[in-house]
């Protein structure tokens, strides 16, 4: 048992020579012991005595959480407190009206808490976004402060025909200038006729005749998420036409070229893609547009980040391989449930 405690002055000595006294000399024990908290790692207070978040040594700066022990060894030699590090470390304590203060070695946790390990690090997404944050200024988009310090007018910063727009990428949305705003009626007509052009490339009819539309679905055109359309430059509720059994095509063609969607995005998509799969067996499909929509976007994102998604993206590639019909159990290539089958 002598080998087993060690006095105060030796336990301070133990942490001098440890890492993390690096860390709690800028504050950060606190910090991370009270994630630990917050994340319940500590279990519930209950009828405990010592349950709480201390300072140790009284002074020091160094922050552990504290609770009653449930060893009841520990207890009959007189160590009724546990203690838990920032670094998921514990050791017994022996408070002074038990004889002590006496320290036992430090031990690791036999489970980790996994926010304290965590605490500071970076996501996947947050380290994604920084990368993605870091191309789009390289281009020379901004964000809203930075326009703001360069005295730029940004009176109609949400009117995608003089900004361009990038983000959010985490809380951070980016702008650059397209040109100048769109003016009088002249200019406006010769962009709606210059847009009416695009969307027929896109596989969108603005005025088909009564006889076509027979043979077409009408859906409203800001409903489409359509890369780069200005808002405004048509009626909030105008619609436009789709041919029936229309999929991909020109508009993917289109949204490859023009749009660029980051990975969590595209993420996203590729789950609600996979989610609408699964939840379409056995079922009628209704929505043929909304899903030939959504079927372009999982296309699109497969094409451009499959097997590129970073750390944690090998679920997303499982899915587009049943998508794909290259693993059992997706959508077979001239069935029913054909729509859901990506290239």
């Amino acid at each position: 048992m002598k080998n087993f405690l060690v006095e105060e002055s030796e336990r301070i000595e133990i942490l001098k020579r440890h890492k993390l006294v690096v860390e709690q000399k800028t504050n950060q024990s606190y910090q991370i012991i009270k994630a630990g908290y917050d994340a319940g790692c500590f279990g519930q207070k209950g009828n405990q005595t010592y349950f709480a978040i201390v300072e140790a040594p009284v002074g020091s700066g160094n922050y552990v959480f504290q609770k009653d022990t449930n060893d009841a060894l520990m207890k009959s030699q007189g160590f009724i407190v546990v203690r838990i590090r920032p670094d998921n470390q514990y050791y017994y304590y022996k408070p002074p009206k038990n004889g002590g203060p006496q320290f036992t070695q430090p031990r690791p946790l036999l489970n980790p808490c996994t926010a304290m390990t965590n605490f500071g690090k970076k996501t996947e997404d947050q380290v994604n976004n920084d990368y993605l944050i870091k191309l789009a200024k390289d281009a020379g988009f901004l964000e809203l402060a930075e326009l703001r310090t360069k005295g730029e007018d940004i009176t109609e910063i949400n009117n995608s025909a003089v900004w361009e727009k990038k983000g959010p990428y985490g809380n951070v949305v980016l702008y650059k200038r397209r040109g100048t705003a769109s003016g009088g009626m002249d200019q406006k007509d010769a962009q709606r006729k210059e847009w009416i052009g695009k969307l027929d490339g896109l596989g969108y009819e603005v005025n088909p005749n009564d006889v076509d539309k027979e043979t077409m679905i009408p859906v409203r055109l800001y409903g489409q998420k359509i890369p780069g359309l200005p808002e405004g430059l048509f009626p909030a509720e105008q619609i436009v036409y789709i041919r029936k059994g229309q999929t991909t095509g020109s508009r993917l063609a289109q949204s490859e070229k023009d749009q660029d969607v980051d990975r969590k995005t595209c993420k996203d998509r590729i789950e609600n893609f996979y989610n609408k799969f699964i939840y379409s067996k056995g079922r009628p499909i209704t929505d043929v547009t909304t899903l030939n929509i959504a079927k372009d976007e999982a296309q699109f994102c497969k094409n451009k980040y499959e097997g590129k998604w970073g750390i944690g993206g090998g679920k997303y590639d499982e899915m587009i391989q049943l998508l794909s019909g290259r693993k059992t159990g997706g959508p077979t290539s001239s069935g029913d449930d054909s729509i859901f089958r990506l290239n």
